[in-house]
């Protein structure tokens, strides 16, 4: 566990103390979860309460000056041993976890289960059958895009592919769950694969990113509402990110770690806007520059890349996986 870990635990534990609503279990996410925080992280905790007043809550906060994403949550939506059998991909979250309340234990046995079955064979197997279909409708999705020349939406289901496969493989060799650990672990692991890959958009270098997505950001305050995602304290958390991984001397991952908060926050606003049509109503100049951080439509070649890519990570997570087995 980091110094800084520590200091944040403390921290968040202070927080909850204060928190005017009863709190049945709270967890912590990220790298206070994973016990690698540093000076760039935040404090991403989850808080699940009875009350039935209270409805699902996402509210970012500064408090003793540390930044803390709080989702409030039913009990009603704790994870349950059903959930980790049924869908080990989408609870393999809570194998990064730190439990800071936790009523009568259950918590910690819900972790615990995820832990045995995530590691195990058969959790492992289902796992790579969910990703394998996840990966197969949005290769499906890209073609299908390709057809009615719609780019942009090809570009983002063709990287959203490969970007599912890239996290489990990841998951299957270093066992994170970290996006930031997504490209040094295929940089290390498949140079090739690697090398192949950086010829396309966004895996490439931006020195501008962050100060793009700001932008980006404060346009989509202006004329698309006022939604969680498009705070200003988000504005820091992404220079906190870019900061983190420019000391690591990553360029590449900064603008992909912003061409992904580009999509999310598409998806946040867009109200079932095709990508494509949403892009098409950006003013000139803000369009410009989210191409320079790999906002750009797709070709027939650099989708069937893309495909090609995402193919072997599939096929060597595969051969990992069978080896347990």
């Amino acid at each position: 566990m980091s110094g800084k870990t520590g200091v944040l635990r403390q921290t968040v534990l202070r927080f909850l103390e204060e928190w005017p609503y009863s709190i049945n279990y709270a967890t912590a996410g990220g790298s206070l979860g994973r016990g690698d925080a540093d000076a760039f992280s935040d404090i991403d905790i989850t808080i699940y309460c009875e009350d039935n007043l209270l409805e699902e809550t996402h509210v970012n906060k500064v408090y003793e000056d540390e930044i803390i994403q709080l989702t409030c949550l039913h009990t009603r939506d704790l994870p349950s041993e059903h959930d980790i059998y049924q869908s080990p991909w989408h609870a393999r979250f809570l194998t990064e976890i730190l439990i800071l309340k936790d009523t009568e234990e259950r918590f910690s046995h819900i972790k615990q289960v995820a832990l045995d079955h995530l590691t195990s064979a058969n959790g492992l197997l289902t796992m790579t059958q969910e990703v394998t279909a996840i990966v197969n409708q949005r290769v499906v999705a890209a073609r299908q895009a390709l057809k009615r020349g719609m780019g942009y939406s090809a570009a983002m289901s063709a990287l959203g592919a490969w970007a599912e496969a890239a996290f489990l493989y990841l998951y299957v060799t270093w066992q994170s769950c970290a996006t930031q650990h997504v490209l040094p672990c295929i940089r290390t692991e498949l140079n090739a694969h690697y090398t192949s890959l950086i010829e396309n958009p966004p895996f490439q270098r931006s020195y501008d990113s962050v100060s793009i997505v700001k932008k980006y950001r404060a346009f989509l305050r202006k004329y698309k509402g006022d939604a969680h995602s498009l705070a200003p304290l988000h504005d820091e958390l992404c220079e906190r990110k870019a900061q983190r991984l420019q000391e690591q001397q990553d360029p590449v991952n900064v603008t992909w770690h912003m061409y992904g908060e580009v999509i999310w926050l598409y998806f946040e606003t867009s109200k079932g806007t095709s990508l494509d049509s949403f892009v098409g109503e950006l003013p000139l100049e803000l369009k410009h520059d989210l191409a320079t951080i790999g906002l750009t439509p797709f070709r027939e070649k650099q989708v069937e890349t893309l495909e090609q890519l995402t193919e072997q990570l599939i096929k060597k997570v595969h051969i990992i996986v069978n080896r347990t087995s």
